[in-house]
């Protein structure tokens, strides 16, 4: 068959379309959207876990479009179980190598923290990496609008780096970091508290979290101290009676002595108090010893005493399940 005949038929197929009153449809290609979780945030109600997940959705086919953030919500007795019920929702599955943070809200019960943790292990793609947080809500925190960046739990992270390099205080909040704690012999650790107000979210104190139990919450002054006797503060500035004080270098190290049927704890803290009427070597003592007694009255391990007394003076931690009653506490500082 020539070009001219092959023409000719072409233009026939096409004439007799419109004769009859055909019309040729063209379906759009949709486009492809990845859901990428950012942040998961859990709540308990009762025996059922809320998990939040705040995802970006990315267009895999055009790049130039926006991402945007959708907030999925789900209960179940078991974090996979409520995973799944989110990726039905979203019809696909997620892409958790992106989770940025953990948010803890405070109903979490211990049992729950511990599938938490245990959750961030197992599940493949969650980084060992991504930061842990404590708030009173979490769905509610998530449900805020992200500020400086595409998502909430973005914004978190920047909220942890800008607190830790204004304060110097940084805290052991890593997932793996909390992994260590959760295995050490007093299981405490602190997780920096973040909270709604308004439409902003800010960074507000931290909460101790004893036997994976929220147990106690530390702001401004009291929080600085905690910092100081568990050797996470740095160079930084911090608030105290109201003024701006300038930390410009802090180490602590301890030092144990066994005694009889006691045994003598000594926190050598080395701090720059120069210059300064307010951070005087008598209020750093007085303020963390203040810390030990309410240690010993709450029974929680404010200061990981337990951990030092176990790797220390292991049989006398073994033999004292109580051991706050037996230790003796002192502080010592040394001004740069």
């Amino acid at each position: 068959m020539n070009k001219k005949n092959l023409g000719a038929i072409s233009v026939i197929i096409c004439f007799s379309f419109f004769l009859c009153g055909c019309s040729l449809n063209i379906v759009p290609v949709s486009h492809t959207n990845e859901y990428i979780v950012t942040a998961l945030g859990f709540d308990c109600q009762e025996e059922i876990l809320k998990v939040t997940a705040e995802t970006l959705i990315v267009s895999t086919e055009q790049a130039s479009e926006q991402a945007n953030t959708k907030i999925f919500f789900a209960e179940a007795e078991k974090i996979p179980a409520a995973m799944e019920k989110i990726s039905e929702k979203a019809t696909q599955s997620l892409e958790m190598s992106h989770c940025a943070v953990a948010i803890i809200g405070e109903s979490v019960t211990p049992h729950y923290m511990k599938e938490i943790c245990d959750y961030f292990y197992k599940t493949q793609g969650l980084t060992l990496s991504a930061f842990f947080v404590a708030t009173e809500n979490a769905e509610k925190l998530l449900s805020q609008k992200a500020v400086s960046s595409v998502a909430v739990g973005y914004d978190i992270v920047s909220i942890l780096e800008k607190q830790g390099n204004h304060s110097g205080t940084k805290f052991k909040n890593r997932y793996f970091e909390i992994e260590a704690a959760r295995k050490s012999k007093t299981c405490t650790f602190a997780l920096p508290l973040i909270k709604t107000e308004g439409e902003d979210i800010i960074y507000n104190g931290a909460v101790v979290y004893s036997n994976l139990k929220s147990a106690l919450t530390l702001k401004d002054e009291q929080l600085f101290f905690y910092a100081l006797a568990n050797d996470i503060q740095g160079k930084g500035t911090v608030f105290l009676n109201g003024k701006e004080i300038k930390i410009n270098s802090a180490y602590t190290s301890y030092k144990t002595k066994k005694e009889g049927q006691k045994v003598k704890i000594t926190a050598n803290i080395s701090i720059d108090t120069k210059q300064n009427d307010i951070l005087t070597s008598k209020t750093v003592e007085n303020e963390i010893k203040k810390l030990f007694l309410l240690s010993q009255q709450t029974k929680i391990d404010i200061l990981k005493i337990g951990d030092l007394l176990y790797h220390r003076e292991k049989s006398f931690f073994t033999e004292n399940k109580d051991f706050y009653e037996k230790v003796e506490y002192s502080v010592n500082i040394n001004e740069e």
